[in-house]
């Protein structure tokens, strides 16, 4: 049930654009390949399992990938997206995002708690921040909950990137470092980024 209700939390945080013309890819391959980035997302990878894929145009050039993590016990749903830079200019991106969800009554915000900042991406232009939700935000029935946004725009790529994660305020403790393991567990070689050694 609060699977349910996370994932529909998601979907209305979404930005807007996010949200017309999309499909879900039927039974995507293992791995799923981004069309324009050429990025591997495996069904499987270090704990993580991948539930969807979700492609917002027709070409597949502006595409989400989402995982779990079910080891974790409590429900953490994580989304992984990949699409053009032009759209916007990175901080812009940032600030778009951020309004999409900071404009929904219950829900603040801070760059401040456990910024995420995947060793893999030191010295690219990222910008990142929590939000706590409380119940009942969103005209939904679910307990308070915590989202993470974070957003990158690697230097000379045509494609930023961006992760969303929500779970329950009270696995924050075990969830926050989530993401950011996610996001240092998939290989970014296509974007010039290398994974750092274990």
């Amino acid at each position: 049930m609060l699977r349910a209700v996370i994932s529909g939390t998601v979907a209305v945080l979404m930005t807007p654009s996010m949200a017309v013309g999309q499909q879900t890819v039927s039974e995507p391959p293992d791995p799923y390949i981004h069309a324009a980035a050429n990025m591997a997302f495996p069904a499987a990878i270090d704990g993580f399992v991948r539930s969807r894929v979700i492609e917002y145009d027709d070409e597949g050039v502006d595409a989400s990938v989402e995982y779990g993590l079910p080891a974790l016990g409590s429900p953490i749903w994580m989304t992984v997206y990949i699409y053009p830079a032009s759209y916007a200019p990175c901080e812009q991106d940032f600030a778009d995002a951020d309004a999409a969800i900071s404009q929904n009554e219950g829900i603040t915000g801070s760059r401040n708690i456990a910024p995420i900042t995947p060793s893999a991406f030191a010295g690219v232009e990222q910008y990142s921040a929590s939000y706590s939700i409380e119940p009942g935000a969103l005209n939904a029935n679910h307990p308070r909950m915590e989202t993470r946004l974070w957003i990158a725009c690697p230097s000379g790529s045509e494609m930023h990137i961006k992760i969303r994660a929500t779970y329950e305020f009270g696995s924050a403790g075990q969830a926050r470092p989530i993401p950011q393991r996610l996001l240092d567990t998939l290989d970014w070689s296509v974007f010039a980024i290398e994974r750092p050694d274990p």
